[in-house]
């Protein structure tokens, strides 16, 4: 007769598909929720280099008035002239010099973004005391 060997193969040690693709929707589930809590936070985080680098070119202009006693006429003849130096994602949008009239200084208003961001940010130098203003835009960066 022949006898039939049968292998004792003890605890199996593998993953199942069931475990496999129940992990799989775990996952899954979890980076759903996640994303948009990481997409707020990434936005607050391009208003806040927005907002820091119109801060600088706040102490730009400051600084650019206080040593040529001029208002600077547009961004390029801060940058030309050393003041200042912006951030490779942030884009000053608008830059337009106010001259001076009887009931008021001189001043600038300047708009900035950042490309990632459909949040801008403005203010009037010196005009509003250093608030900056953010506002949402329809579309990403400088386009209007």
């Amino acid at each position: 007769m022949i006898e039939t060997q049968q292998r004792h193969r003890g605890p199996q040690s593998g993953v199942t598909l069931v475990e496999l693709m129940l992990v799989t929707i775990i996952v899954g589930l979890l980076a759903s929720i996640s994303a948009p809590f990481i997409q707020a936070a990434r936005d607050k985080s391009y208003v806040t280099a927005a907002k820091a680098d119109l801060r600088t070119l706040q102490h730009a202009i400051q600084s650019y008035v206080t040593m040529e006693n001029q208002w600077p006429t547009s961004i390029a003849e801060l940058v030309d002239s050393g003041y200042f130096t912006s951030s490779e994602d942030i884009s000053v949008c608008y830059f337009l010099p106010i001259p001076a009239f009887s009931w008021r200084d001189a001043s600038v208003l300047v708009l900035l973004a950042h490309s990632g961001s459909a949040t801008m940010v403005y203010t009037v130098y010196p005009i509003y005391n250093g608030q900056i203003i953010e506002f949402q835009s329809n579309t990403q960066g400088c386009a209007f």
